[in-house]
């Protein structure tokens, strides 16, 4: 008996729902990072106290993060993008005053851009915050 929940069609450029999780997914693979979202808190090698900290409070500001082999924080906000389109990307208060907050610490701020072009193709940029 098939489970008729999931049958259906899903235009995944269209639906900005699932986009979200799904630019997630591919930068966290495209970076070798690691996410937060639907995880819960543990402090990663090499980190030091400070960002150890900032990481642990901002936890759930934070779509991806990554730390190098000389200690450093690095972290991610993505963003999904249509392919030429142009606009000003959303991002919340609490988010907005993460990465504000994370620029004064000194660690390493980052916006990801996933597009999802028109042929399935998806190409990725990278801009400071």
């Amino acid at each position: 008996m098939k489970d008729k929940s999931i049958e259906g069609k899903l235009n995944i450029k269209d639906n900005y729902n699932w986009r979200g999780d799904i630019a997630e997914l591919l930068a966290k693979y495209k970076l070798n990072a690691l996410r937060t979202k639907g995880y819960e808190y543990k402090k990663p090698i090499r980190i030091n106290n400070k960002h150890n900290q900032f990481l642990k409070r901002y936890w759930d500001s934070i779509d991806l993060f990554k730390v190098d082999f000389n200690g450093n924080l690095n972290i991610f906000e993505v963003k999904a993008r249509t392919f030429g389109i142009k606009r000003k990307p959303d991002i919340t208060k609490k988010a907005l005053n993460c990465y504000k907050k994370a620029i004064t610490l000194g660690i390493n701020t980052y916006f990801i851009y996933v597009y999802f072009h028109d042929n399935w193709e998806i190409s990725f940029e990278t801009k400071n915050f």
